[in-house]
């Protein structure tokens, strides 16, 4: 872990801090775990070595996506930092210099912080119900982890109040509630992919 921070902050001294921050977590209900798991009597937790094994695969399918299709711009470097407890991947994307520094109308349709209309799009609207929804956790009307927080520099993304909203525990939960993500990453990998702008 230190030699990753080592590492990580010489590349920062070089390129500078990084613009995009992901984390990429495996989803135990992906289609192949279930068919793996079919015909015997395991849970996916069961597992760990067919989760690790396939998250690897999406992981490397993952990375391939940002650097080849350019779906954030075109990148200097990206750097991941795996934890194999709940699979998942810490990737910082640094981006060309032609990238750096985005508007307001470069980065809205990059990330999202919203539920689309359900007879728009419902495959988004289930997958963002399903994997990007916070909460609730409310403690006096405020978020007890802090998730809505908009200070100390974190961005504010739009988030509309369309009147879109999901159910999650009987609580009616709209944008506020939405962790920031990007549309063609979800609806690729189904699972939970959280998308930040960092710089």
């Amino acid at each position: 872990m230190l030699q990753n921070y080592l590492d990580a902050m010489s590349l920062c001294k070089w390129f500078g801090y990084p613009d995009f921050f992901i984390t990429f977590t495996c989803n135990p209900k992906w289609p192949e775990v279930k068919r793996f798991l079919k015909d015997i009597s395991l849970q996916p937790e069961d597992r760990p070595d067919i989760l690790c094994r396939l998250f690897k695969i999406k992981l490397d399918s993952f990375i391939k996506d940002l650097r080849e299709n350019h779906i954030f711009g075109i990148l200097f470097i990206q750097l991941n930092f795996k934890k194999e407890v709940c699979p998942h991947s810490h990737i910082c994307l640094f981006m060309h210099s032609d990238y750096k520094l985005p508007t307001v109308e470069f980065m809205d349709p990059i990330i999202s912080v919203e539920i689309p209309n359900i007879d728009d799009d419902p495959e988004l609207y289930s997958l963002i119900n399903e994997f990007m929804i916070h909460g609730p956790c409310m403690v006096d009307k405020k978020c007890s982890k802090t998730f809505q927080s908009n200070y100390n520099g974190l961005p504010l993304y739009r988030r509309r109040n369309d009147g879109h909203f999901v159910e999650k525990s009987g609580v009616k939960l709209a944008n506020t509630n939405v962790v920031p993500y990007n549309k063609y990453l979800l609806k690729r990998y189904q699972a939970h992919i959280n998308v930040e702008w960092c710089n």
